[in-house]
């Protein structure tokens, strides 16, 4: 019963610091439903992460990549629910890109939690190494070293796509670059150092978030 508690808690504070101040500026927009489209995936994805607490949220050994995750989250989406709200009536909210925004946050919702179900027990709030730990390298895993991110990342974009926040876009995708750039970057520290040439050869043949493309390279013959 506690768990349950700290799940619904914790849900609802997230949802509150994610959309709070889009609510408070703009009030009429909890009764759209894009906005709610929005809401849903935001508590499916805050209910498919491993349970987090303070110690995950502000942990030095992976340069606090989880807070800057949480704080990028925080702030795309309250400024891509105040541009919506703002631009209500001003810009169309039913055009092929708000429907390729609304295919990518579902695309990436499947494509984050499939990626978190084979990694299984390795997968963790933390940049860290676990008992036993070792590189998993099967399934998306053989092509692309952090699929999770990948579908987190096509999920968040997709929401900013499906409200329409076209001025605050670069602004999001700076923010979205940021955090996951620190966050992988300190991620393959820990894994460089801990596998050594083992993960460098994983990091050769793999993209961190789309598969590598490989050129094959003809020699001319001369004729």
């Amino acid at each position: 019963m506690k768990n349950v508690f700290q799940f619904c808690f914790s849900t609802i504070s997230t949802i509150g610091l994610l959309f709070g101040l889009g609510f408070i500026l703009n009030p009429s927009v909890i009764f759209h439903y894009q906005i709610w489209v929005a809401l849903l995936a935001s508590i499916i994805m805050f209910a498919t992460q491993p349970q987090l607490n303070k110690e995950d949220i502000l942990n030095k050994s992976d340069g606090y990549s989880m807070l800057g995750i949480m704080l990028m989250a925080m702030v795309v989406t309250n400024i891509t629910v105040y541009e919506y709200g703002r631009g209500q009536g001003q810009f169309q909210t039913n055009n092929a890109v708000n429907y390729v925004g609304f295919f990518m946050i579902w695309t990436g919702m499947v494509f984050r939690i499939y990626a978190i179900k084979i990694l299984g027990k390795y997968f963790s709030n933390v940049a860290q190494i676990k008992e036993e730990h070792k590189i998993y390298q099967e399934g998306i895993y053989a092509i692309i070293r952090h699929p999770s991110y990948t579908g987190a990342i096509m999920s968040i974009i997709g929401t900013v796509l499906w409200l329409s926040a076209w001025q605050t876009l670069p602004f999001s995708l700076y923010l979205i670059f940021v955090a996951y750039y620190h966050r992988i970057t300190q991620e393959e520290k820990i894994l460089t150092w801990h596998f050594g040439e083992e993960y460098v050869a994983y990091h050769r043949q793999t993209g961190a978030l789309l598969p590598k493309i490989k050129f094959s390279r003809r020699k001319l013959q001369k004729k």
